[in-house]
C-alpha cells in the first residue's frame, strides 16, 4: 500500500508540477500577448507621433506656399506699379514732344511771316530802283516812278496787312 501511496503522492506531485508548468507557460503567453499589446500601442504611438509630424510637415509646406504666394503677388504689385510710372513717364513724354511740335510749328509761321517781310521789302526795293531809273529817264519817267512807289507803298502796305493779319491769328491762337 505504501508503494501506491507513494504513486499517488508521486502522481499528485507530477500533476501538480504539471499544472504549475501550464500556469506558467500561460503567464508566459500573457505576458508575451501584453508585450505584444504593449509593442501595438507603442506602434500606434510612433504612427501618432509620424502622423504629427508629418501634419507639422505639410503645414509648414502650405505655409511657405502661402508665402510664396504672397511675394509673387508683391512682386505682380510691384511690376503694375512699375508700369504705371512707365505709362506715365512716356505720356509726360508725349505731352513733351507734342508742346514742341506746337512751338516749332509757331516758330515755322514766325519764319514764314519774316520771309513774307523780307519778300516785301524786296519788292519795295525793287519798285523803288524802277522808280530811281524812271526818274533818270525824264518827266515821264518821274512820273512813272510816283506810280510805280505808289504801287510800292502799296505793297508794302499789303505786306503790313499780312504781318498784322499775322500776328493777329498768332494772338488769337
Amino acid at each position: 500500500m505504501q508503494y501506491w501511496l507513494v504513486l499517488v503522492n508521486y502522481m499528485r506531485n507530477f500533476y501538480e508540477l504539471q499544472h504549475n508548468f501550464y500556469e506558467l507557460h500561460s503567464n508566459f503567453y500573457k505576458r508575451r500577448c501584453n508585450f505584444a499589446e504593449l509593442h501595438v500601442i507603442f506602434m500606434n504611438y510612433i504612427w501618432n507621433l509620424c502622423e504629427l509630424h508629418c501634419n507639422f510637415y505639410k503645414r509648414r509646406c502650405n505655409f511657405a506656399e502661402l508665402q510664396c504666394n504672397f511675394y509673387e503677388l508683391l512682386r505682380n504689385f510691384y511690376e503694375l506699379y512699375s508700369n504705371f510710372y512707365e505709362l506715365r513717364c512716356n505720356l509726360c513724354e508725349l505731352q513733351y514732344n507734342f508742346y514742341e511740335l506746337h512751338s516749332n510749328f509757331y516758330e515755322r509761321r514766325c519764319n514764314f511771316a519774316e520771309l513774307l517781310g523780307d519778300l516785301g521789302e524786296l519788292h519795295s526795293n525793287f519798285y523803288e530802283r524802277r522808280c530811281n531809273f524812271a526818274e533818270l529817264l525824264g518827266d515821264l519817267g518821274e512820273l512813272h516812278c510816283n506810280s510805280c512807289e505808289l504801287h510800292g507803298n502799296f505793297g508794302g502796305l499789303l505786306c503790313n496787312l499780312r504781318l498784322l493779319d499775322f500776328y493777329a491769328n498768332y494772338m488769337i491762337n
